[in-house]
């Protein structure tokens, strides 16, 4: 979706290759290292509210987003 209303396109890669995502849970147990960076990650994304946006924006052609599109949804500005 473009640009509507002076509004810019939002955009948001997922990748599966970062750290976070390669960090096994089950192989081993977690050092504190590996557990703090997990945790500063999970705390990104723990609001519903960013959750829902993110859905939003990767359910989207092209995993981008009018940020008009993102506004109503969530009810913040």
């Amino acid at each position: 979706m473009g640009h509507t209303g002076g509004m810019p396109a939002v955009n948001v890669e997922i990748s599966s290759t970062s750290d976070a995502c390669a960090t096994s849970l089950t192989a081993t147990p977690i050092g504190v290292d590996e557990a703090a960076e997990l945790a500063r990650t999970f705390k990104a994304v723990a609001d519903p509210a960013r959750l829902r946006l993110l859905s939003i924006i990767a359910s989207h052609e092209g995993g981008e987003a009018c940020a008009c599109d993102l506004h109503e949804p969530v009810g913040l500005s």
